[in-house]
């Protein structure tokens, strides 16, 4: 009403119409509904409050508790500090003038360790110009909040910046969980053909790169195989398949590479060329392998394998080398099973 009086006289005709066409707008939307909720997803967030004045602390608590989020209390930024090295909270209400550390030197110290998603902050400040509130968002901060706080603005931005947090980790989630789609083979947890031939990629990059020295490549296979299926159903085969792929896995660590290739194939990429080493290696995880009884619905069942070695000495072509390992591999099983070839 204020600015249509003082406008009014000047106003032209389309002017006038526009302005009553807003007001009309506005009229439309009807009443609104002030009521803000904490969804279920967002009950019980960690929000750390840091002011120096206590009243405002248990007022801001009592506000937000009553909406199901959990609050902590900190006076002074070296307590603020403490608290956030003890549990990242999922907010924090920061004031800007503070006993010891101001504000904007606190925010700082959050942002060195942790990013806005990680660690978001709501600024709490008097100061309500536009360069107080562009130097705390410059700084780090996620929103401001000007005092005195309106209830309503309070939890409207404290929901919108938990909502963010829980968003983001949701997102990172399923992003973490496609990548272990895209890596790892489903039965037995360790990687799967994809990164195995990407990292056989990797390591003769490397060596053309002179960051590595050279590799060896170990081809393996689980003897008989089709008679533990045939014995024992799937299910027995799926269980040799995990106990051994464990067994690879805890044996051979990084840099080296191992990986389920297909079947009951497997394939290991060795950061070593020297015979002695790969042979220990190999000796190794025969012992770990057949000394080992795989239970499974009240049978014991015990496997040996098959293998064979190749390395960059012999060749720098990847699909030879793997087909070197491969011979050697089919030689072993000729030659009775139950062992590995390292040469011709």
């Amino acid at each position: 009403d204020y600015i249509r009086g003082a406008l009014s006289e000047n106003l032209d005709k389309d002017s006038s119409s526009q302005l009553e066409s807003a007001e009309a707008l506005f009229k439309s939307l009807g009443s609104i509904d002030y009521s803000l909720e904490v969804s279920d997803n967002l009950k019980d967030s960690d929000i750390l409050i840091v002011d120096d004045n206590k009243t405002n602390c248990e007022v801001l608590e009592r506000r937000l508790s009553l909406q199901g989020l959990t609050c902590r209390t900190a006076y002074d930024g070296n307590t603020a500090i403490e608290e956030v090295t003890k549990k990242n909270p999922d907010l924090i209400l920061l004031d800007v003038i503070l006993p010891d550390i101001n504000g904007l030197e606190l925010l700082k110290i959050f942002r060195e360790k942790h990013t806005s998603d990680e660690l978001p902050v709501i600024m709490v400040s008097a100061f309500n110009d536009v360069d107080s509130i562009a130097k705390c968002i410059q700084l780090g901060a996620q929103d401001y909040l000007p005092k005195p706080l309106n209830g309503t603005i309070l939890l409207a931005k404290v929901i919108s910046s938990l909502e963010r947090k829980f968003f983001r980790e949701r997102e990172q989630e399923l992003v973490n969980e496609l990548h272990i789609q895209a890596t790892t083979d489903q039965l037995t947890g360790i990687y799967n053909r994809r990164v195995i031939f990407d990292s056989l990629e990797k390591a003769y990059n490397d060596l053309d790169l002179g960051k590595i020295k050279g590799f060896s490549v170990l081809t393996l296979d689980i003897d008989f195989f089709k008679n533990v299926n045939d014995t024992y159903g799937h299910g027995g085969g799926d269980e040799v398949l995990k106990s051994f792929a464990g067994n690879l896995n805890e044996l051979i660590t990084e840099p080296n590479v191992v990986g389920r290739i297909g079947g009951e194939e497997f394939l290991a990429i060795l950061m070593e060329t020297d015979l002695q080493k790969v042979t220990k290696l190999c000796d190794n995880l025969r012992q770990e392998v057949t000394s080992k009884v795989i239970d499974y619905e009240g049978n014991k069942i015990k496997v040996t394998f098959s293998g064979g070695v190749s390395n960059t000495n012999e060749s720098r072509n990847a699909s030879d080398l793997v087909n070197k390992a491969d011979e050697r591999l089919y030689d072993a099983k000729k030659s009775g099973r139950d062992r590995i070839v390292l040469s011709n």
